[in-house]
């Protein structure tokens, strides 16, 4: 009876596992710079990840995605990485956004939509 109840559980956390939603989002962004933003999402848990080389240096910018902003600073090569992470709350990135990179004046210096890649 132990036996197939520990098969029963190990069956029922397999196919949950398959359950769960996994998706890939990545936006080149064009105009200043070589830019990207990925966005990584399997269940309830999320990861953006955004990155910037040739950019000017020591600068600070703005990562705007739909209603959501992350500053952006870049070191004295002119790089510069964001990265957070979600247990839940996320915010809703899929093939629809697009992500906006601001000057320190508000101005659209890059950008780039999101496109499926998982």
């Amino acid at each position: 009876m132990k036996l197939l109840t520990a098969l029963f559980l190990t069956l029922i956390l397999a196919v949950a596992g398959l359950c769960q939603t996994r998706a890939e989002y990545r936006a080149d962004l064009v105009g200043l710079g070589k830019t990207k933003a990925v966005f990584k999402a399997r269940g309830a848990q999320a990861e953006l990840q955004f990155e910037g080389e040739r950019l000017p240096r020591n600068a600070s910018f703005t990562l705007q995605i739909g209603d959501n902003v992350w500053d952006v600073v870049t070191n004295g090569l002119g790089r510069a990485r964001v990265t957070q992470r979600w247990s839940r709350g996320a915010p809703a990135i899929d093939q629809t956004s697009i992500a906006l990179l601001l000057d320190e004046n508000g101005d659209v210096v890059a950008e780039g939509p999101f496109r499926r890649r998982r």
